[in-house]
């Protein structure tokens, strides 16, 4: 609805409407526990959901077949009412699986932020998904479908993105950065300094300034009289 290039428009994206957790060192684990896949929220609708459910459920038997203990957490809207479908969607599999619901803020930080992969399957991942965003936020690595060329800023976190509803890839995915230890810190790495520079709050309040000072020192009249539209 706004034309392509607009002066009086703007885009300020969002930033992760959860606390920031930091996980105790990974350096501490003992190499015995499960690794964990995290999802955060599952839609609502029917039909949206039952697809999701089946690429998560794909994804978790595919992991749970290279390595000795898999975990599936899902926290957040739609956690429990999914959960018996996801009991059906795993059964005869080795998936250890927990539906936690809806926590306080600052718990379901600490499940992203314990897990060591968070899946994103509700469309194309974009910069006012504020599911995507926690784990970014909390530096999980996440992969999810995304287009052919992450948007800025999502290109410098650590996002592995793959063709929508390829679910043979997402699996692929997350299985190469479960068991890639090298790939996983580069991932956590690059989503930590995203969320510094770009995701943080503070980042967020600083560019709504920057636009709104530059915009006061070239158009003060104008702005006292028309409406400035930030999206």
């Amino acid at each position: 609805w706004l034309p392509s290039r607009c002066p009086k428009a703007t885009f300020i994206h969002i930033f992760a409407n959860l606390p920031v957790v930091r996980a105790a060192s990974r350096s501490l684990r003992n190499g015995n526990e499960a690794k964990t896949i995290s999802v955060f929220a599952i839609s609502d609708r029917r039909d949206i959901s039952n697809k999701e459910i089946a690429d998560i459920s794909f994804v978790a038997r595919r992991a749970a077949e290279r390595l000795p203990r898999l975990r599936l957490v899902t926290v957040g809207r739609g956690s429990t009412p999914s959960e018996p479908k996801f009991l059906e969607a795993l059964k005869g599999s080795s998936v250890e699986f927990s539906a936690l619901g809806i926590l306080p803020a600052e718990e379901v930080s600490r499940v992203i932020a314990d897990s060591d992969v968070s899946l994103f399957v509700r469309g194309l991942v974009a910069t006012q998904r504020g599911s995507a965003i926690a784990s970014i936020a909390n530096g999980v690595p996440l992969v999810a479908y995304a287009p052919s060329r992450l948007p800025p800023p999502l290109a410098e976190a650590g996002i592995v993105g793959v063709p929508y509803l390829d679910i043979e890839k997402l699996a692929e995915a997350t299985v190469r950065v479960l068991v890639d230890p090298e790939l996983w810190r580069d991932l956590h790495q690059r989503s930590l300094r995203a969320q510094k520079k770009y995701f943080s709050c503070e980042a967020v309040a600083s560019r709504f300034l920057e636009v709104l000072n530059h915009r006061s020192e070239e158009h003060t009249s104008e702005l006292q009289s028309r409406q400035y539209l930030v999206c």
